[in-house]
């Protein structure tokens, strides 16, 4: 079973369409395009949005604060970010990767908003193109459906509630 099929088949359709945000670094933008239409492809597949909105931020380490200005605004249902951190001859990397991964998770969480997480942490672009083009996945719409999942998750228990 196809990826998309597998998460096609979770979605309750009756539910959407859900209003879906994407944010997305400047860096790398050939890679991060084909990681963009891979979420605007996904939600289009699984009927789970009629748009989605783009907001691109200069690199990857400003994407927690949009994220943060979004979520603050509560006028989406689900979030995906992407970004491409590829390790380096310097500490840069890690500094990167471990002030964006804790924030965007602390943003998720306070304002309880499905944030699909397609940021790349590669060592090399060879890796990076690996995890995009479906050799090691397809990250954009892995992410896009974790998020879109989740907020069907969140829909069905406020509506049981």
């Amino acid at each position: 079973m196809k990826t998309q099929d597998k998460y096609s088949a979770a979605l309750d359709k009756k539910q959407s369409p859900y209003a879906v945000a994407l944010i997305k670094a400047s860096w790398h933008q050939d890679l991060l395009k084909q990681v963009s239409e891979q979420v605007k492809k996904t939600t289009k597949a699984l009927h789970a949005a009629s748009f989605v909105d783009e907001y691109e931020v200069t690199g990857t380490l400003e994407i927690p604060q949009m994220l943060a200005f979004i979520a603050r605004h509560k006028h989406y249902d689900a979030v995906v970010v992407t970004g491409c951190v590829i390790r380096g001859e310097t500490s840069h990397y890690d500094h990167i990767c471990d002030t964006v991964f804790p924030a965007i998770d602390q943003v998720a969480r306070e304002y309880a908003l499905p944030v699909g997480n397609a940021i790349l942490s590669v060592e090399n672009m060879a890796q990076a193109q690996a995890r995009v083009n479906g050799e090691h996945g397809r990250k954009g719409e892995e992410a896009c459906h974790a998020a879109i999942l989740l907020a069907q998750k969140f829909r069905e228990i406020k509506v049981s509630q």
